[in-house]
């Protein structure tokens, strides 16, 4: 399965965790690997991006690559090295279910 964009959250199903890896992944069916039980949400809501600490971003799609389910992401407030890495503090991020959850309430 191919990298593919989507502006709505395509059919998906919640990956099934079997010995530390995904077991139910699929040729044309895509899997949200998120582990905390955080559904992917609706454009334009927030998240907290773990990986690299990152931080808080506004959902501004979807995406897939093989057989798994992401989320395009503007972070907040990009860290100096995201900027010059990518050229742009709003250049949109990919991350996958575990790199991802909900913000706290505050």
């Amino acid at each position: 399965m191919s990298y593919q964009e989507y502006q709505e959250i395509p059919a998906f199903e919640q990956a099934i965790y079997k010995d530390g890896f995904v077991s139910n992944v699929e040729e044309g069916k895509l899997v949200w690997a998120n582990k905390d039980g955080f559904q992917p949400p609706p454009v334009g809501s927030k998240v907290m991006v773990r990986i690299n600490n990152l931080g808080v971003a506004e959902v501004k799609g979807y995406f897939s690559q093989e057989g798994y389910l992401g989320l395009l992401v503007v972070l907040d407030n990009a860290p100096e090295w995201y900027i010059k890495q990518n050229g742009d503090a709003k250049k949109v991020g990919h991350v996958f279910g575990p790199e991802v959850k909900a913000l706290e309430a505050k």
